[in-house]
């Protein structure tokens, strides 16, 4: 929700065709955090780096 309103989430999964082998290639999904639009590893590393502290 934004600022208390209710929001409609449409969600779009996109896929490709590799033409060279006619596959339909997507996203890995399991590789993706929880909530986010990035991968898990991806997502540790800035948490990490959010609590660097400079001397």
């Amino acid at each position: 929700p934004i600022r208390g309103h209710q929001v409609f989430l449409h969600i779009k999964r996109r896929r490709w065709l590799n033409t060279q082998t006619g596959k339909v290639v997507y996203r890995d999904w399991t590789q993706v955090g929880k909530g986010t639009r990035m991968t898990s590893e991806f997502a540790a590393f800035l948490k990490d780096i959010s609590r660097y502290q400079p001397d």
